[in-house]
């Protein structure tokens, strides 16, 4: 801690399958400090022992010797399947003697999860340790992993802690709905979560990409409920048919706890088949088929009757972009029926 008086040198000694550079390091005039490299050829612990030398020798007390150990990196893999999970822990040189690996988690689920216990051998470099959800609704939020080793030789291998986040679902579902209607999307997720530990979140909602009159009472809410039913957006169409491509998108500071997908709305037109009253002693009628909105590329109607003493002319009808009514005609029998 101060400046050596006349000389001192310190000789170093490194034991167990390890080597020293420099082995004596010299501390005269101004010198305060000296850095030494040690290198391991093998996992384990290694002894370093110190040996004074000099003019000054007698006024330092050196210190006793120490242990150190050198570890071997374990690669850790960690997948999410739902509420199943599962490590993947791998070493590139098996342990002498068993080696029991456990599991050690924080974070907002970690009470909800729980770990087999696995076991490193001679003859394995690699075991798959099983992990699952033990409460019925998994949290949501950050979860930290950490590798406990046990066994002789327990400080010779190390792992880096796994820090990952555990992501819930919102499901969304919706009806198909009629033109000029509405219909509701109703939100709700299996997963609890809290927002006045992991901030806001929120949804926006956009109705317009595909058809340009299917509008929504909200484009953007707070999720705060915990589980079960989050809420309901009320979803206003027009005159238009077709599918409707609805966008989610999920801000704020607990966005990265969920995820959700886009739904499609089927808008249907109605349509109406206008068949009058059908008089007994006429062989034929004349009726039509009218549609809520214009086809918009081509469709094919068919229609079926019923019964031996009838049919319909033309069995079928194509119709083309912008088509509104189609025209039959049903053939009877002159007999009531």
């Amino acid at each position: 801690l101060e400046s050596v008086r006349n000389d001192l040198q310190i000789n170093i000694s490194c034991w167990n399958n390890c080597v020293v550079s420099p082995t004596t390091v010299s501390f005269v005039n101004s010198i305060i400090d000296q850095t030494i490299s040690v290198r391991a050829s093998t996992r384990g612990s290694i002894d370093l022992s110190f040996t004074a030398h000099g003019a000054d020798a007698d006024r330092y007390d050196m210190p006793k010797d120490l242990i150190f150990y050198v570890t071997e990196p374990v690669s850790v893999v960690l997948t999410q399947e739902g509420r199943a999970f599962s490590l993947r822990v791998r070493v590139a040189n098996p342990p002498t003697q068993a080696l029991a690996v456990s599991v050690t988690c924080t974070g907002a689920p970690a009470s909800s999860i729980a770990f087999d216990i696995g076991s490193l051998t001679a003859a394995t470099k690699e075991i798959v340790i099983a992990g699952y959800a033990n409460g019925k609704l998994l949290p949501v939020g950050p979860l930290n992993v950490s590798l406990v080793f046990n066994g002789p030789e327990a400080k010779s291998f190390s792992a880096d802690t796994l820090q990952t986040v555990v992501t819930g679902s919102i499901q969304v579902s919706t009806a198909n709905a009629t033109v000029n209607s509405m219909t509701s999307m109703a939100f709700s997720t299996a997963n609890s979560f809290n927002p006045t530990v992991y901030g806001s979140l929120q949804m926006t909602v956009a109705c317009s990409e595909a058809m340009t009159t299917v509008s929504c009472d909200q484009r953007a809410f707070d999720v705060l409920s915990t589980g079960g039913a989050i809420t309901t957006v009320t979803v206003y169409t027009g005159s238009e048919n077709g599918r409707a491509h609805v966008r989610l998108s999920l801000i704020g500071a607990a966005a990265a706890f969920f995820t959700i997908d886009p739904v499609d709305i089927f808008v249907q037109a109605p349509v109406s088949v206008n068949l009058p009253k059908i008089v007994p002693t006429s062989d034929s009628t004349v009726f039509n088929v009218s549609f809520g909105a214009p086809v918009k590329n081509s469709l094919t109607l068919s229609m079926q009757v019923t019964g031996q003493l009838a049919r319909i002319d033309p069995p079928s009808i194509t119709l083309e972009e912008g088509a509104t009514v189609a025209w039959f005609k049903l053939i009877t029998d002159s007999r009531p029926n």
